[in-house]
């Protein structure tokens, strides 16, 4: 059976292109409508969702992102419609972003089983209202799992990031106590950001991507000493930068930062990176190895649970010792390849679009039966949980999902 699937959000482009890629890994698993501003026009939209859902419906499932399930439905559209401007492209016309307090208010009311991801959220900027709002927009939340989560005084060296004040647990104490409303749903790559170049014919030794973060600059400083030159600023300030100045971001200077950024991963042999203070599962942890690069890493929380092992599919070292990675590719540039291609099948296997498109047909078929309990990583296999909290002992054995 095929299954059909409601598909609601805004059709927007982000530097960060996942949230680009969810309708890609809905299509893998069945049959996709899709509602919402430049999806539908103006006219559609101003019939309401659940007038489009009896034209067109039924549905097995609805899906959503952050950008509806936590749209409080009293905020002024023109604040919204500036937010959203200057943080993502989209070709269709800004006004259309007005509908979406209506659309959330809808989509709270529906009666099917709903999912929300949360991919692309500031997850340690929750209050209570992100809560709130969660919860009533949401059977099952994609994001974050269990294996990843850290909580802010289990933190090393917040106290030397500006934003670390304003950070809360609130999303944290969500997941532990309600785990069996979470499918852990990591950042992922598509198929073709693998790249297969050989690390020989390589450009350039090493990159260090995305600077700012402390463990970045303490390894980029390792390896300028050392002699190697590196990018300081990744296009995306740039971007950033010109949407300021437009006052909208800029669909080119999109696609052009997500170029430049796969151009500079390519060219590289390694590349170091972290997951801040936070230890977050930021998607380089997944585009260094597609890639081909070497990853070398401040591991973020929850990495070998991904598949990963330190020495085999990457290396994890203190951003201080980064010159032991550095002495590898020198000296033995064939092991260094090796892991290279060990982290790359790694992400071939269980996150790709493919592998997250058989990952959530699993949680959709526990959901329809009635018998989901929540999903996490686990030693390196998807695992879905018997009882809340509780992962299941046997490994996932997802099968290819229905046409």
């Amino acid at each position: 059976m095929t299954l059909k699937i409601l598909y609601v959000s805004a059709d927007l482009c982000y530097t960060n292109p996942t949230g680009q890629m969810i309708p890609a890994v809905l299509d893998h698993v069945g049959k996709v409508t899709f509602f919402g501003p430049g999806f539908v026009p103006a006219a559609e939209l101003s019939r309401g969702l659940q007038r489009f859902i009896d034209e067109h419906g039924p549905f097995d499932f609805a899906v959503t992102t952050e950008l509806v399930a936590l749209t409080a439905q009293r905020i002024e559209p023109e604040i919204l419609i500036n937010r959203v401007r200057r943080l993502y492209a989209f070709g269709f016309p800004p006004a259309d972003l007005g509908f979406l307090p209506q659309i959330a208010s809808q989509w709270r009311a529906l009666r099917m089983p709903r999912l929300v991801s949360l991919l692309q959220d500031d997850l340690y900027n929750w209050s209570r209202s992100h809560v709130d709002l969660a919860l009533a927009s949401s059977d099952v939340m994609l994001g974050n799992g269990l294996e990843n989560l850290v909580r802010i005084d289990e933190m090393r060296d917040i106290e030397s990031e500006p934003w670390a004040a304003r950070a809360t647990d609130v999303f944290v104490d969500l997941v532990t106590g309600l785990p069996e409303r979470f499918a852990s749903f990591p950042l992922f790559v598509s198929d073709d950001e693998i790249c297969r170049v050989p690390h020989f014919s390589r450009k350039n030794r090493w990159a260090v991507p995305g600077i700012q973060y402390r463990a970045r600059r303490i390894a980029a400083d390792e390896l300028t000493r050392a002699g190697h030159r590196l990018r300081r600023k990744p296009p995306s300030v740039y971007v950033h930068k010109l949407a300021e100045w437009l006052g909208r971001m800029p669909r080119s200077g999109v696609a052009l930062a997500q170029h430049l950024f796969r151009r500079e991963l390519e060219s590289a042999r390694a590349v170091y990176t972290c997951g801040s203070v936070l230890r977050q599962p930021i998607r380089k942890f997944f585009e260094v190895p597609a890639a081909g690069a070497l990853m070398v890493c401040e591991p973020c929380a929850g990495l070998t649970d991904y598949g990963f092992e330190d020495g085999l599919s990457c290396l994890m070292i203190a951003p201080n010792d980064v010159l032991q990675a550095d002495r590898l590719l020198a000296g033995d540039p064939e092991r260094a390849q090796a892991i290279a291609r060990h982290g790359q099948r790694i992400v071939i296997e269980k996150h790709t679009i493919g592998a997250r498109a058989r990952q959530l047909a699993a949680v959709l078929d526990r959901l329809r039966r009635g018998s989901f309990a929540g999903a996490r990583w686990s030693g390196g296999e998807y695992a879905l949980a018997d009882h809340p909290g509780e992962p299941s002992q046997a490994p996932l054995l997802v099968q290819s999902p229905p046409p």
